[in-house]
Formats: structure tokens, sequence, C-alpha cells
């Protein structure tokens, strides 16, 4: 914990910390723990005999949250590449399909086995 650009000290997880003699003002304070982005710098006033409370709040570590958006960004590649196959098998078979039904004999065969290769070539 910085106050006014100064160590106080370490603030213990889920306790409060005291500074007993802070001057009265404006102060600027500051929370950092490694790895984490840090709270602040910001500025809080101190009244004259009153006590203030300050609320620091370590946001998620920085390493963790490029890690994050790493993942998610490879998911949404895998995603796409998955969408894109499933399409283009979809549209084999359709094709195929629709092939076997109209095209009869070795021609037919030929026509198939064709048209199944360029739909591969081109859809992938």
């Amino acid at each position: 914990m910085f106050v006014d650009g100064k160590s106080v000290g370490t603030v213990p997880k889920g306790k409060p910390f005291l500074l007993p003699g802070l001057a009265p003002g404006q102060h600027t304070v500051k929370g950092v723990h490694q790895g984490f982005e840090p709270d602040g710098p910001r500025e809080e006033t101190v009244y004259p005999g009153t006590e203030s409370t300050v609320n620091i709040k370590l946001l998620i570590p920085r390493r963790r949250s490029k890690q994050a958006e790493d993942k998610i960004k490879a998911a949404e590649v895998a995603a796409a590449a998955q969408v894109r196959a499933a399409a283009a098998d979809a549209a084999t078979k359709a094709a195929e399909t629709v092939l076997k039904s109209k095209a009869k004999g070795e021609f037919g065969d030929e026509l198939i086995d064709k048209g199944i290769a360029d739909l591969k070539r081109l859809l992938h």
C-alpha cells in the first residue's frame, strides 16, 4: 500500500489496515500486488476528527488476463474452422444426394466423383 508515493505497509487480505496519525487533507493512494493490475493512484480525502475508509481492489492478474484473451481468440479461430468444415461437409453430402438421384450409370459415377472432389477443394 502506498500513500503519497511512500510505502506504508502490507494490507492483510480481508482485514483493515489502519494508518493512525495521517494528516487531514488530500492524499494519493495506490494498492499494488505483484502480478496484479494496481488500484490507483487516486486521490482520497481525510477529514479532521474523522476516521476515513479506503477500499482497495486489485483486478485479475495481468498474466491470466492475457492468457484468457489468447484462449478466447484461439477458441474463436477453432470455432470458425469447425463451422467452415461442417458447411463443406453438408454441401458435399447434399450435392452427392442430388447427383445420385439425377445421374445414373458410369457417367453419373464420374460426375459424382468430380463434383465431390471439386466441392471439397473449393470449400476447404
